[in-house]
């Protein structure tokens, strides 16, 4: 279990202010939120990156700094960290050096398997050939947490679908567990447990894909008949008013179900309203 208290951080201008977070084992966790809000950093302070300002972060009810010290945290950063004129065989060779926990051949087995037709030389490797190598890196350390930083971004269909797969199967222990940043909520929505939104370092709301289609509807009508209870947000156009709803709080029935990656979506749209809670 994963445990942020009173955790503070300033990082390029942004702030992440008293957050109090928990991320129980065996789950699959998907952090959402425009870019530059706070999903990376978060990351980062779970991995041990970088250190909070103030407030601790637990790990099975340890520091980081002193759960680091038997177990390994398995770190996919967004962009690619290597030379392009590092070969993979030079990167595998360097993670065995620097890091007890990292398997070789695993590495190359989950290469293979991912990106089928093998690599050329760093100057050929495409962006999602990239994401699959470090990918296939993170995953070959011997770790419990697996922290995934936009894993998805740039993979074509039949990569994209076997990275989820591998995923999967990390997950099947029950005790193995993911934290993943992806601005693609549709590559995760069928098998991630819990949703956190983050906007400007807040987290909006933690969770369920279910509980969230549940509770944010659209609401669609003229702006005059807008209601008055339960709207997080709301814009109009040429045909009318939309705006999303707290069912929870809404005073009308007339409520549209709309698709989760429609409901982060809306959280954005034109004017807020009122903070999630």
């Amino acid at each position: 279990m994963i445990e942020f208290k009173n955790v503070y951080k300033l990082r390029n201008k942004l702030s992440i202010e008293d957050l109090n977070l928990t991320i129980g084992e065996g789950k699959l966790v998907v952090l959402c939120g425009k870019n530059g809000k706070g999903k990376s950093s978060l990351l980062k302070l779970i991995a041990g990156i970088i250190d909070a300002d103030a407030g601790e972060i637990l790990i099975d009810n340890q520091s980081i700094m002193k759960y680091k010290k038997n177990h390994a945290i398995a770190y996919m950063p967004d962009n690619y960290p290597f030379s392009d004129k590092d070969a993979f065989t030079s990167i595998v060779e360097w993670m065995e050096y620097v890091q007890p926990f990292f398997k070789k051949e695993g590495s190359w087995n989950r290469l293979k398997a991912l990106e089928g037709n093998g690599f050329g030389t760093r100057e050929e490797l495409s962006n999602g050939s990239k994401k699959i190598s470090m990918y296939a890196i993170a995953r070959s350390i011997e770790s419990s947490l697996l922290i995934l930083d936009e894993p998805t971004l740039g993979l074509d269909s039949k990569r994209k679908q076997l990275l989820l797969d591998d995923i999967q199967e990390y997950m099947l222990d029950g005790k193995n567990t993911v934290i993943v940043s992806s601005n693609n909520i549709e590559d995760f929505e069928r098998i991630c447990d819990q949703v956190i939104y983050i906007q400007e370092g807040v987290v909006l709301f933690q969770s369920s894909p279910d509980e969230i289609v549940s509770r944010y509807k659209l609401w669609q009508g003229a702006f005059e008949d807008l209601p008055t209870a339960g709207i997080i947000n709301y814009w109009s156009g040429d045909f009318g008013t939309e705006a999303l709803m707290d069912a929870q709080h809404a005073t009308v029935d007339n409520l549209e179900t709309i698709s989760l990656e429609r409901v982060l979506y809306y959280i954005e749209r034109v004017h807020r309203h009122e903070k999630i809670s």
